[in-house]
């Protein structure tokens, strides 16, 4: 039992030096400003506008920007239902990519 055990942490250390050796680090710079806003007169109706740009310390600077947009209801004075949608730009070796991301509630 005793050397099934030290056969595990060996393994296990192993492992987890394996893994640690294939790791790159980067600093990112996130910016995700927040805006909302009413779009009716008895302001019920709401809109979600959350722009986010990120960017990574490698020899292309910019690494993706979303676009998350979305419409509410305001059911009480301290809740609203949402239901968002956005727009994704990669950019991976000079090429830019746009996905569409479908999400549920928020």
């Amino acid at each position: 039992m005793r050397t099934l055990k030290r056969v595990l942490v060996a393994l296990m250390i192993l492992f987890f030096f394996h893994v640690a050796s294939a790791v790159e680090t980067h600093t990112k710079l996130w910016i995700a400003p927040v805006f909302t806003g009413s779009l009716s007169q008895d302001k019920k109706v709401k809109f979600y506008l959350e722009p986010d740009l990120r960017f990574i310390d490698n020899r292309y600077k910019f690494q993706q920007a979303l676009l998350w947009m979305g419409l509410g209801y305001q059911l009480r004075p301290k809740l609203a239902l949402f239901a968002r949608d956005a727009l994704l730009l990669i950019k991976m070796q000079m090429v830019f990519i746009i996905i569409e991301i479908s999400s549920g509630n928020k």
